[in-house]
C-alpha cells in the first residue's frame, strides 16, 4: 500500500503495461525492505495491476430504502486491515436471519440495519486512520524491512 495520487503510473512517465519501469519504480520506494518482501516485487511475472484503495466517510449514512441495503464491503468499504471479511460474513448472517423472522423484507431489513448501521459506523471510526497510520510508520522507516512473509 502507497499513498500515490490517481493516475501515478502515467505522472511517472510509465504505461501501465511497462511491467519492468514500475518494478524499478517500486523497488526504489521500498528500497529499505527485506529482501524476501522484495522479492514479491522483483520474482512475479506482472503485469502490475495499479487497484486504488478507497473508504467511505466516517459516519457513513444513506436514506433507508425498503427493499435494498448495504451488505459487506458496500456496509464497510474501508482499507483491507483485516476486519472487512468478518464483517460481511456477520452481515450475511444477520440478514439471512432477519428475512427468515420477518413477515416482509421492509420489516428484515430494517431489523437487519439497527444492529448493521451501528456497528459499521463502529468499525469504521475504529479503523478510520488505520491505513494512515500504517503509511506512517513505513515512511518513517519503522517498519521497513519488516520479517514478514508473503
Amino acid at each position: 500500500m502507497q499513498r500515490l495520487p490517481a493516475g501515478w503510473i502515467t505522472a511517472s512517465g510509465l504505461r501501465v503495461d511497462d511491467t519492468a519501469g514500475i518494478r524499478a519504480r517500486l523497488l526504489d520506494a521500498f528500497s529499505g525492505w527485506s529482501p524476501p518482501m522484495l522479492q514479491m516485487i522483483t520474482d512475479n511475472d506482472g503485469p502490475y495491476v495499479d487497484r486504488p484503495l478507497f473508504a467511505l466517510l466516517v459516519p457513513h449514512t444513506g436514506e433507508h430504502t425498503p427493499t435494498v441495503t448495504p451488505l459487506g464491503d458496500a456496509a464497510h468499504l474501508m482499507p483491507p486491515l483485516g476486519v472487512g471479511a468478518n464483517l460481511a460474513m456477520l452481515d450475511a448472517c444477520e440478514l439471512a436471519l432477519a428475512l427468515a423472522g420477518s413477515t416482509t423484507v421492509g420489516e428484515a431489513i430494517r431489523a437487519y440495519e439497527k444492529t448493521m448501521l451501528p456497528r459499521a459506523a463502529d468499525a469504521a471510526r475504529m479503523l478510520e486512520n488505520g491505513a494512515e497510520a500504517l503509511l506512517e510508520r513505513h515512511d518513517s522507516g519503522e517498519i521497513a524491512g519488516a520479517g514478514w512473509t508473503g
